[in-house]
């Protein structure tokens, strides 16, 4: 990546410090000495701007790791001097001088895996967890965290600043867990991929399309199937690689400009990358050998039963219908949760309306809408009443159901649609005036 004169530093925060927090803290095995070094390089990143093009970096990433970890270096020889440094930063001090190993693109090897371990340690609660793992491990900011958490900055900043101090004082390990470990600190991991790449359809900022994050979560699930393929790790990982074979198809862009999300039953199928269509279609296989079915298998089984349409010209709706049955029933059992598994009945009920049934969808729709409080869910219920409406030939009341939801979403605490969500509702609704 060489720079412009228009470069952005905010850009590079988002492609490379997740990486290179996991290398530094690998390094120096302390969190809160990466972050601080970290920080540090990419203030003087700032002095960029007034150099020319020929004098900046030609691997920014990479002079941004060496200058953090000098940084962190020289504060550590500091400590030393006054016998503060903590033996952990000590044996890092002696490794110093060994040739540090690095990937052909001058950077330090990937630690992103270890990284999310760390912060699914069992000494932390859930939410701190996750917290960690958007902050550290996705690179997100301290807003975004807080608008996905529904609190201020500052609380946000609290939690994790305790968390740090909790995995000092449990002595927690920058490594891999051992085997036995996995089953207790897996759930939180897959959790945070998932969320992770989540923020690639519609970051919780404005709604920006966000391929990085779709990278990042393809890259770790991968590597953590190599790592372990558990038939949970495998189905999240092939809901992932479904889920980027689509990219391609999932935005269109108006005459007026506008850039407008595709829905799923309507992308043309024929955009969509068949290596990866195959890629992901081989980890369920893998992962059903196992013959342990998970929320993550069925749902990636869903993905696998939209993209027959490619083989048989239709999408298989009775299907799809049977399977969100499968994944609602596991919901009840693991995680009853109505606002999950109300959801999940939408989706239910969508496929219901797309397979002939669609009277049938309707009254059992607006019987959901009375039962549902979750914001996010009624939104998804209006979206799904006016799909059904439509197929009803009622443009009128379907039109009617897509106000309502951008009223809602204009309403709720946390943003809930997309920046290309929000078009496609408004263009529906210039069709069908």
């Amino acid at each position: 990546m060489v720079l412009t004169d228009s470069f952005d530093v905010a850009a590079l925060w988002k492609s490379h410090a997740p990486r290179l927090l996991a290398a530094l803290v690998q390094r120096l095995r302390n969190l809160q000495a990466a972050e601080d070094a970290l920080a540090f390089a990419f203030e003087q990143v700032l002095a960029w701007r007034t150099l020319s093009i020929e004098a900046r970096p030609n691997n920014p990433a990479a002079w941004i790791y060496r200058v953090a970890l000098n940084a962190a270096l020289d504060q550590q020889r500091k400590h030393t001097l006054h016998n503060k440094l903590e033996p952990a930063l000590q044996a890092a001090a002696e490794a110093s001088a060994t040739a540090e190993t690095s990937t052909p693109d001058g950077l330090p090897p990937d630690d992103r895996l270890a990284m999310l371990f760390l912060c699914a340690h069992p000494s932390l609660s859930a939410d701190s967890q996750a917290m960690l793992m958007l902050r550290f491990c996705a690179g997100l900011s301290l807003a975004d965290i807080a608008r996905w958490f529904f609190q201020p900055v500052a609380a946000v900043q609290r939690r994790l600043h305790r968390a740090k101090e909790k995995l000092a004082q449990a002595g927690a390990r920058f490594a891999l867990p051992s085997a036995e470990l996995w089953p207790e600190r897996l759930p939180p991991v897959l959790s945070a991929i998932e969320i992770i790449y989540d923020q690639s359809y519609s970051n919780v900022g404005g709604g920006q399309e966000q391929d990085g994050f779709a990278r990042e979560a393809e890259q770790l699930v991968l590597a953590l199937c190599d790592q372990l393929p558990d038939p949970e790790v495998l189905g999240l990982a092939a809901l992932i690689v479904f889920g980027e074979s689509r990219r391609a198809s999932r935005l269109r862009t108006l005459p007026d400009a506008r850039r407008v999300m595709v829905p799923l039953a309507q992308q043309d199928c024929t955009q969509w990358d068949q290596q990866r269509l195959r890629l992901a279609a081989r980890l369920l296989r893998l992962a059903s050998r196992a013959a342990r079915p998970g929320p993550y298998q069925i749902k990636a089984l869903i993905s696998a039963q939209h993209a027959r349409r490619l083989d048989l010209g239709f999408t298989p709706w009775l299907e799809i219908h049977a399977l969100y049955g499968q994944l609602q029933q596991m919901f009840e059992q693991i995680e009853p949760d109505s606002a999950a598994i109300h959801a999940l009945q939408i989706n239910q009920l969508l496929a219901l309306a797309c397979s002939g049934s669609t009277d049938e969808a309707v009254v059992s729709l607006l019987a959901l809408q009375q039962e549902s409080t979750n914001d996010a869910n009624q939104i998804a219920l209006q979206l799904a009443l006016a799909h059904v409406r439509l197929q009803l030939g009622d443009a009128n009341a379907a039109r009617a159901h897509w106000q309502n939801a951008l009223q809602l979403a204009a309403h709720a605490p946390n943003p809930m649609l997309g920046q290309a969500e929000r078009h496609w509702i408004e263009w529906q609704i210039e069709q069908s005036a």
